[in-house]
């Protein structure tokens, strides 16, 4: 029997070449939700120096946001296939292949070196089987006042349990993974691990694998169910920063 991380290797490794299209990251609507969601909260909330640990790269798109943002970043992925693109759009930055749950693990002592300044996560960190030992394994590699930011599926979104019906990108998979992804599961473990939250927020009505003209016609309602109240939990995305208070 294989273990939740050797599925995602796995599964990662088998559909790299097709990645960018295959989950949207090249396609309008991430284009969409990059320029309209994600790219304002991360601008805000990432600093401009510093030493910043990417887990769960991909193919390099934040990690070569990131180096173009004149940050010194470690990235890391599971799968060695993914980091092979990652290296290409991503030249400035070290790669690790290796467990993202246990970053110490793979990247040595060496690369951990006093502590990251950043711990970024996009759209990975929700997949992870075992999410509350990972928080508790980010702390120890954090440097004082150091920060976990993340932009990931929003588990209590009726989309995901939705994509799951549809055997969707392997959704049906790892579905009770992401519906810890939530509010109501994150905040009691951001406490115990020894982060206090600085930001929480949902956000994206467009699926990132849209193409131009179904982005087009959705970007009106993105807009507007963003816009009014009591609908923010519903978002396909949940978006936050913890700031590490303690050590564990």
């Amino acid at each position: 029997m294989t273990t939740k991380s050797e599925d995602i290797r796995e599964y990662y490794d088998t559909f790299a070449d097709v990645y960018d299209t295959k989950h949207g990251v090249t396609l309008q609507g991430q284009a969409y939700n990059f320029r309209r969601h994600y790219a304002p909260f991360l601008e805000a909330e990432l600093p401009r120096s510093g030493r910043a640990l990417e887990l769960g790269c991909g193919t390099g798109v934040y990690t070569r946001f990131l180096s173009d943002r004149g940050l010194d970043v470690t990235a890391m992925d599971i799968s060695t296939k993914m980091i092979e693109g990652a290296r290409r759009r991503a030249p400035k930055a070290a790669f690790f292949a290796g467990d993202c749950e246990d970053p110490a693990t793979a990247v040595g002592a060496e690369a951990v070196g006093d502590g990251f300044d950043v711990i970024l996560g996009v759209n990975t960190f929700s997949y992870y089987a075992h999410k509350r030992q990972a928080l508790a394994n980010y702390n120890k590699i954090l440097c004082p006042n150091g920060r976990f930011v993340v932009i990931d599926m929003n588990g209590a979104s009726p989309y995901y349990g939705l994509m799951s019906k549809m055997n969707k990108n392997e959704m049906k998979q790892w579905l009770p993974e992401i519906q810890e992804s939530s509010r109501k599961v994150l905040l009691p473990w951001f406490a115990e691990t020894g982060f206090e939250v600085k930001r929480f927020e949902h956000f994206a009505f467009v699926p990132n694998g849209l193409g131009g003209t179904a982005v087009t016609l959705l970007s009106p309602f993105d807009a507007l169910f963003s816009a009014l109240p009591g609908f923010g939990w519903m978002a396909m995305r949940v978006a936050y920063t913890v700031v590490k208070t303690r050590d564990v």
